[in-house]
C-alpha cells in the first residue's frame, strides 16, 4: 500500500525530443500544440503568458499510454518537492506519438475539479503545449528552468551511455538514473559504473583598457541582432584564468593578461548539456578586434557602458530574444548605428554585464 500511495503522489517532467511539455494560457484561450524552436513569439511575454512545466501524475501518464519503468532508460529521479517532501519528482522522455496521446488524455482530464496542486500538477482550464527548452528558461521561473536543466542533462546522459566504455556490453540504469552500470559480470566492469559528467565553460566580461567599453560577440547561430559575452570550454590541464586568456585571443584577437582575470559567479547551463558556466571579469591590454583566427564568431565589438545599460533594461522588460533593441551610440569598431539585443536576466551573461555596467564589486581571484 505504501508503494502504491507513493506512486500516486509522484509527478513527472515530460520531455518530447528534448522539449518540455508546458502549460500556458494564450490570449484567446485556444488550445494549441506546437514546437517553438530557436526564436520565440511575442505571445509568450512573461508578464501576460507565464509558462509552467506540465507535470502529470502516474495515473495520467498511464491513461496516455506511457509506460513508467526505469529499465526503459527514459526515466530518472530528480528529487522531492520543495514544499511536499513525500511527493517524488521524475523526468520521463516520451516519443512524439506518445505525446499526442498523452496530451489528448490531458485535455480530457484538465477540469476545475482536479485543481493545480502546487505548480507541479495539472493546471485547470489551461492549454498544454510542447515548447523548446529555451522558452521555459526565458518565460518561466528560475526554479522551473533549473528543474528542466537537470531533467535534460540526466535524460540525455543516460541515452548517450547505453554501452560500457570498457567491454562494449549494454549498460543498465542504476540508482534511479544517476548511474549507468555495465550488464557484464566479468572483470573490472563488475565494480565500475559511469556517472554524469560536467564540462566547465568560462564566460567572460572583458573590459576595454579605457574602462568604459566591454567586448561583445555574436555567433552565426544567434538570433538576429543578439550579442553576448565571449565564452569557451576549459581545456584539459588549463586553469580558468588561462582559459579566459586563450579564448579571448582565439575568438577576437584580444590579449587579456591572466593577472586581470577575476572570478564572478557560476551557473549551470539552463538549457541542458551538462555545462557549468563560470563567469569571469577581465581587462584587455589590446583593443584591435580580429575574428579571422576562429570561425566561431561572425562579429565582435566594443560597446559603451551607457549602451549596455540601455540594452539590459530592454532585455529585462520583455525577457529574452524580444523585439526591443538598444542602439549603441558609438564603439571603436565603427558599428555605432546597429541595433543589438542582450541575454535575458536568467543568463549569467546578463548578470556579468549588469555588474560591470553598475561597477559592482567582483570576487577576488580563485
Amino acid at each position: 500500500m505504501a508503494a502504491d500511495e507513493q506512486r500516486w503522489k509522484s509527478r513527472f517532467v515530460v520531455l518530447v525530443r528534448g522539449n518540455p511539455v508546458v502549460v500556458w494560457r494564450n490570449r484567446l484561450g485556444q488550445t494549441q500544440l506546437e514546437v517553438v524552436e530557436r526564436r520565440f513569439d511575442a505571445r509568450f511575454n512573461e508578464r501576460k503568458h507565464p509558462l509552467r512545466l506540465f507535470c502529470p501524475d502516474w495515473r495520467l501518464l498511464r491513461s496516455g499510454g506511457v509506460d513508467v519503468a526505469f529499465e526503459a532508460d527514459q526515466l530518472v529521479f530528480l528529487g522531492t518537492h520543495k514544499q511536499h517532501q513525500d511527493m517524488l519528482v521524475f523526468a520521463i522522455a516520451i516519443s512524439a506519438s506518445q505525446s499526442a496521446q498523452l496530451l489528448r488524455a490531458a485535455m480530457r482530464d484538465i477540469t476545475p475539479e482536479n485543481g493545480s496542486n502546487n505548480n507541479l500538477s495539472r493546471a485547470p482550464k489551461m492549454p498544454v503545449a510542447v515548447l523548446a527548452a529555451r522558452a521555459v528558461a526565458a518565460y518561466g521561473s528560475a526554479a522551473e528552468a533549473a528543474l528542466l536543466a537537470t531533467a535534460l542533462d540526466l535524460i540525455v546522459w543516460n541515452r548517450r551511455n547505453l554501452f560500457c566504455g570498457w567491454c562494449g556490453e549494454r549498460t543498465r540504469c542504476a540508482e534511479a538514473g544517476v548511474k549507468r552500470q555495465c550488464s557484464s559480470d566479468k572483470g573490472r566492469c563488475r565494480s565500475l559504473g559511469a556517472y554524469p559528467r560536467t564540462d566547465p565553460v568560462v564566460i567572460m566580461c572583458i573590459e576595454h583598457p579605457d574602462g568604459q567599453h566591454v567586448l561583445l560577440g555574436r555567433k552565426p547561430t544567434f538570433p538576429k541582432s543578439f550579442y553576448s559575452c565571449l565564452a569557451g570550454f576549459v581545456s584539459p590541464g588549463e586553469s580558468l584564468e588561462e582559459a579566459v586568456t586563450r579564448e579571448s585571443f582565439e575568438e577576437a584577437g584580444i590579449v587579456v593578461p591572466t593577472d586581470t582575470v577575476r572570478y564572478f559567479s557560476s551557473q549551470p547551463w539552463p538549457f541542458g548539456g551538462s555545462q557549468l558556466m563560470v563567469g569571469m571579469m577581465a581587462r584587455a591590454s589590446t583593443t584591435d578586434i580580429d575574428t579571422q583566427n576562429d570561425d566561431e564568431l561572425e562579429d565582435a565589438r566594443w560597446v559603451h557602458r551607457r549602451d549596455i545599460i540601455a540594452a539590459l533594461r530592454a532585455s529585462s522588460s520583455i525577457s529574452s530574444f524580444g523585439r526591443r533593441r538598444a542602439r549603441p551610440r558609438n564603439n571603436s569598431n565603427g558599428n555605432g548605428g546597429d541595433h543589438f539585443v542582450l541575454p535575458p536576466p536568467l543568463a549569467i551573461a546578463h548578470k556579468l554585464l549588469l555588474a560591470w555596467a553598475h561597477r559592482a564589486p567582483t570576487v577576488s581571484r580563485l
